[in-house]
């Protein structure tokens, strides 16, 4: 998908993603050395749920921004 992804990416396009998974397992995919294109990464803080426990435990999203490099 992302090899797809960078190759219509226009030069200085964003591809960004969100996701509930940690820079720790989500960069190794999108900082390969065949993309040209740089990535920053955002946390973002999950709503808190007051009725429902949260099971992941996990209190952030995490917002990658690919751009791609001209």
């Amino acid at each position: 998908m992302l090899d797809n992804i960078h190759r219509v990416l226009a030069p200085g396009g964003c591809y960004i993603c969100v996701s509930h998974g940690r820079p720790e397992t989500r960069l190794a995919y999108l900082q390969q050395p065949g993309f040209k294109w740089s990535v920053e990464t955002q946390k973002v803080p999950k709503k808190p749920l007051d009725v429902l426990e949260r099971l992941d435990q996990e209190t952030f999203h995490y917002v990658y921004v690919c751009t791609k490099k001209f």
